[in-house]
């Protein structure tokens, strides 16, 4: 268990040409009560500003500033990358998120709050009460969502996004996403 108690990590740069970036690489517990400013994270595949991959576990109250930068070009969320059987609740992101074009890839999956659910993870992934207000750009190869960039396997609740051009939900091979966060 990581309980932040409402501090401030900032200043850190994170350029990596690995997978799994962010404030944590793995989460396997519990990270709370965090807020995050002036970083800039970037990555190749799983990477989010709390977590690049949240394996089982809670993120909870966790808070990622406008100043916040974040890239990649495979499961990129404003707090979790991926999340395999894991809960996000209460967290706020209102980071810059780009997509970045790698060969290789077929689409990337890029999220507000989680960029892709993991479809095989015999218990679904949970995100409750969370609120997107940044920016995501991505091209027609991606699947964009204000809440999650792809949804293999989550149960969504009371997700809040203030966002033009996309929906909640990432649909594929459009920037449009769909409603239903």
């Amino acid at each position: 268990t990581f309980d932040g108690d409402g501090k401030t990590i900032s200043g850190i740069n994170i350029n990596s040409g690995d997978q799994f970036q962010g404030i944590f690489g793995f989460v396997d517990g519990t990270v709370k009560n965090l807020v995050v400013s002036n970083c800039s994270i970037a990555g190749r595949h799983s990477t989010g500003v709390i977590a690049g991959e949240l394996r089982s576990g809670t993120i909870e109250n966790c808070h990622v500033g406008n100043d916040v930068t974040l890239s990649g070009n495979q499961n990129v969320g404003g707090i979790v990358g991926i999340s395999e059987e894991g809960t996000i609740k209460g967290c706020t992101s209102a980071a810059t998120i780009t997509g970045t074009v790698s060969s290789g890839w077929n689409a990337f999956k890029l999220g507000g709050i989680v960029g892709t659910t993991y479809e095989y993870a015999s218990t679904s992934s949970t995100l409750t009460d969370n609120i997107f207000t940044g920016t995501i750009t991505g091209d027609l190869k991606g699947y964009i969502g204000a809440i999650v960039g792809q949804n293999s396997n989550s149960t969504l609740t009371n997700n809040l996004y203030i966002s033009t051009g996309f929906g909640g939900i990432g649909a594929e091979g459009s920037t449009t996403g769909a409603d239903g966060a």
